[in-house]
């Protein structure tokens, strides 16, 4: 499988939920390139601040070309927990992506098994089998 070229993306906060008392869902519409092509299970790398990049797994699923979904646990207070509870609708956000490939092998007959909890339920939230996880 030949995996995506990673390119710098323009973003804009779209929205931003708390989904539980150290949990946000952040959606980001893509600004330039307005779209974005990748597998289920990989990354992009967000530029929060001048030299602070933070690696984070895209949960919206690869048919939704134009935003991407991030999830993410704010009580580590890094730099980008602190950005996010700080954040408002229309914010810029920079990323590189699409990076990784922690990706389903589709191609293998071995029985699987995936184990996730808390946010890093992203990568599987992603794929086709995510449908089990959507709200």
């Amino acid at each position: 499988m030949s995996l995506p070229k990673p390119q710098k993306f323009k973003s804009r906060l779209a929205a931003i939920e708390k989904i539980s008392s150290k949990v946000y869902l952040e959606r980001f519409e893509l600004i330039e390139p307005k779209e974005i092509t990748f597998v289920a299970g990989q990354t992009v790398m967000l530029y929060v601040a001048s030299g602070v990049n933070r690696t984070m797994s895209i949960a919206s699923p690869p048919s939704e070309k134009t935003s991407i979904t991030l999830v993410h646990d704010v009580s580590p207070m890094g730099a980008y927990s602190k950005w996010a509870l700080s954040a408002k609708a229309g914010d810029p956000m920079e990323f590189m992506g699409p990076l990784g490939v922690f990706i389903l092998d589709r191609q293998s007959r071995r029985e699987k098994v995936f184990v996730a909890t808390g946010t890093g339920i992203a990568p599987f939230h992603s794929d086709d089998f995510g449908l089990y996880f959507r709200r």
